[in-house]
């Protein structure tokens, strides 16, 4: 299955992007936008599973580097 995600960016310049995945994106992921790392804090499923494609919506934040 492909996941098609919307990455929306909270507190942060950065536009946000959509991409294509090969697993589900969850809670607490973090993916790697434009040289910044963000942590994902809400995934949500857009609409149900059509086919081979699944839709979802990631709101992200800057990842605090420990």
């Amino acid at each position: 299955m492909i996941y098609k995600v919307s990455y929306v960016i909270r507190n942060h310049p950065h536009p946000g992007a959509i991409m294509d995945l090969e697993e589900m994106p969850k809670v607490g992921d973090t993916v790697t936008l434009g040289g910044t790392r963000f942590v994902l804090v809400e995934v949500m499923e857009l609409m149900p599973a059509r086919g081979d494609f699944g839709f979802y919506h990631a709101t992200c934040e800057p990842l605090e580097e420990e």
